[in-house]
């Protein structure tokens, strides 16, 4: 499966609205989903604490409110 989202992979995705992304991830580099003004909602097949184990700070930067939700019922992340 999908290991790694490169940085800025989605940058300026205007149109993008929500995202799944598999449990195989190991990392998400820098600005891979910045400047996603209709992401609102990801969906990460994985737990809260594996998301912060891959999730690198500023991934949505200057993105519109986005929330991660795991597959452990728990919130990662939330932006409004």
């Amino acid at each position: 499966g999908v290991e790694r989202i490169s940085a800025e992979a989605f940058v300026g995705c205007r149109r993008l609205k929500s995202i799944w992304l598999p449990g195989s991830l190991t990392a998400i580099e820098a600005d891979a989903f910045s400047m996603c003004l209709g992401l609102k909602r990801v969906i990460f097949n994985g737990t809260a604490e594996e998301w912060d184990r891959i999730a690198y700070e500023g991934i949505f930067r200057d993105s519109a409110s986005v929330t991660v939700l795991c597959n452990d019922g728990n919130v990662a992340y939330k932006k409004n």
